[in-house]
């Protein structure tokens, strides 16, 4: 079988000789065309001065591992003594493979792992890894993010690691992902970030390394700790009682409480139907459970408030009767040391939607990546799928004034003004990011992913 067209480019190329050894197969090739002139003085008088020798790796053929020898010239210019050698745009120079195996490797790197790959293709795991990394690189730079209006700062967790998540709230958009989300990598993103005098307020739930960092890269912000982070630890206060007041229980109670313990924690607005009436007969069945259920709701209700000066008025109320429970006491101790942040809610027009969607993202994701890096994982969730989004633009014209007559000595008026429109600038308005809902969608209904 002629397999020269699937070696590399024929009107580049020919093949000289094949050699087949077991699995191998090598073949020598030499450049097709010469060079037209010098690359440095552009004359046409030059000399072949000597031969040259690359070794490449190309991608299989047939079940062969395909190397190749590129047998070329060295020239030498007779006008400028200028010297140089063959180059090949199918390879880079000085590379070990050919430019179509690389863009193979990086591919499936987002698809299939690195020993894999390696197995696959008889290169060793420690390139494959250089050349994803260089390319993840490569795509990193090309990248156009911009500080948006509200900084989310989140994180996910996988392979038993929290990683740093960074989101555009107002528009549902992951900006990027950190290893961790410890304080030296939290404030070097943010140092990193172009634009920063773009961003209003930044969200968060209680990591102290996220106020640490915002407070020395972004002075002056506010901080935004969402209602989604608070009540979620009300929610595990109140779980914990309910376990307290559990274990005074016969075996058979506790049974039925165990049952039940989602309509104690689900927020009582949610809940439809008969989940009503089951809530009511549980309140009524274990009336040690009443108060710190309404406790809850009461708490919930604070976000109600029409302004920070009610909602924080509400809270004094609120922990007058709470703390005499010894799990909403040390809730309200939290909610003191988050204070500022926490009631800085009532100030900014801000919704949760965004960050319970990138919970459950989170979870996709770590359900998806088991036996993948997080650089991959990186890699899969910013750019293999449809959810990546380029940035946004606005486009405007600029125009001079350009005065055509001078106002005489002494004389009122004004000056004739003529308007002549330059190039088309643009702005962007939303940074490159990846579309929550959309990566949801794509991690739970489809195998794109």
């Amino acid at each position: 079988m002629d397999n020269s067209s699937y070696i590399i480019e024929s009107e580049l190329f020919k093949i000289i000789e094949r050699h087949e050894e077991g699995r191998n197969a090598t073949y020598i090739l030499e450049p097709v065309e010469e060079p037209f002139y010098c690359p440095q003085c552009k004359s046409n008088n030059f000399t072949k001065h000597g031969t040259t020798e690359r070794e490449a790796r190309d991608l299989n053929v047939h079940g062969y591992f395909v190397g190749l020898i590129i047998k070329g010239h060295r020239y030498k210019c007779k006008n400028c003594g200028n010297t140089w050698s063959d180059k090949y745009s199918s390879i880079d120079e000085r590379a070990k493979m050919t430019n179509r195996m690389r863009k193979y490797v990086c591919e499936k790197a987002l698809k299939k792992t690195f020993s894999d790959i390696s197995e696959e293709l008889s290169i060793s795991v420690p390139t494959v890894k250089q050349i994803f990394e260089n390319h993840v690189a490569e795509l990193d730079a090309k990248r156009k993010i911009v500080a948006p209006r509200v900084l989310g700062l989140d994180e996910t967790h996988l392979n038993n690691i929290y990683r740093g998540v960074y989101v555009d709230i107002e528009n549902k958009r992951i900006i990027d992902m950190t290893a961790d989300r410890k304080l030296t990598t939290v404030k070097r993103w943010l140092y990193e970030l172009p634009e920063k005098d773009r961003i209003d307020c930044v969200t968060m739930d209680m990591w102290g390394p996220y106020k640490d960092a915002v407070t020395s890269e972004l002075p002056g912000v506010p901080m935004i700790i969402d209602k989604f982070h608070v009540i979620k630890h009300l929610n595990e206060a109140l779980d914990s009682i309910r376990k307290q007041e559990q274990d005074k229980l016969t075996a058979k109670e506790r049974t039925h409480t165990k049952r039940n313990r989602w309509l104690l924690l689900t927020n009582k607005d949610d809940l439809k139907g008969m989940d009503v009436f089951k809530l009511q007969d549980l309140l009524y069945s274990f009336p040690q459970f009443k108060e710190p259920h309404q406790l809850k709701e009461d708490f919930r209700d604070i976000y109600k408030a029409g302004d920070r000066d009610s909602a924080e008025l509400m809270f004094e109320e609120w922990t007058e009767k709470a703390k005499k429970y010894k799990q909403y006491k040390e809730f309200i101790e939290m909610v003191y040391n988050w204070r500022e942040e926490i009631f800085n809610y009532f100030d900014y027009e801000y919704t949760n939607a965004a960050t319970e969607s990138l919970n459950r993202v989170s979870k996709e994701v770590s359900a998806k990546g088991r036996g993948y890096k997080f650089e991959v994982l990186r890699a899969k969730m910013i750019y293999s799928t449809t959810a990546s989004k380029p940035p946004k633009y606005t486009y405007y014209q600029k125009q001079n004034t350009y005065f055509a007559d001078t106002i005489p000595n002494g004389a009122i008026g004004f000056a004739m003004a003529t308007f002549k429109p330059e190039k088309q600038y643009k702005r962007i308005d939303v940074g490159a990011g990846v579309d929550i809902d959309e990566l949801l969608n794509i991690l739970e209904c489809s195998e794109e992913f």
